[in-house]
């Protein structure tokens, strides 16, 4: 049932209630534990020898993140407003395919133009707030003086740039997360 045009404010609450079966919400309730559980893992005594496993780690944790903000709008019944969270999880996910397709070697170069693209959208998004006179708790300071060893040419930032190639790329055929993220996207 969709709400018409002459249909009341109640009406239309209890059917978008009849619409959360009780199969998504159980299914909300395990995701979110999954990823409380997964977030709630102390890293803090754990040694990573370089960049790769620290962005792997990285995305995975906040992968969880938005999953457990997905879950919680989920059994608030409002699903639909996680549209953006889906989204950094797919991605999230699509990244991680990316990097594992590629050579040991070119891995760590992947990583570092995903950072210095990563950094570049923090900067543009943080002259673009301050140019509308918006404050911001956050200090780029130590993210800008981050050396990287990312080109600005090459396959691997070209890969970067286009997510659709990257994933085209990959040896590890992400296809349907991939179609299922265009498809968040639209």
């Amino acid at each position: 049932l969709t709400p018409g045009p002459c249909m009341n404010g109640r009406r239309a609450r209890g059917n978008r209630q009849l619409r959360r079966s009780p199969k998504s919400t159980a299914a909300a309730a395990v995701v979110k534990r999954s990823a409380e559980a997964i977030l709630a893992v102390d890293m803090s005594d754990v040694v990573l020898r370089d960049r790769v496993p620290q962005v792997v780690v990285g995305l995975c944790r906040a992968a969880a993140a938005q999953s457990r903000a997905v879950a919680t709008l989920t059994m608030a019944g409002q699903a639909s407003s996680a549209a953006p969270n889906r989204r950094l999880v797919f991605e999230a996910a699509i990244r991680l395919n990316w990097v594992r397709g590629l050579s040991r070697a070119d891995r760590r170069q992947a990583v570092d133009v995903m950072l210095a693209m990563d950094r570049k959208d923090t900067n543009s998004t943080l002259d673009y707030l301050d140019k509308l006179g918006q404050k911001v708790d956050f200090d780029p300071t130590e993210m800008n003086e981050f050396e990287l060893d990312a080109p600005t040419v090459g396959p691997i930032q070209e890969q970067a740039r286009k997510l659709a190639a990257a994933v085209q790329n990959s040896t590890v055929e992400p296809w349907s997360l991939y179609a299922i993220w265009r498809e968040e996207t639209k």
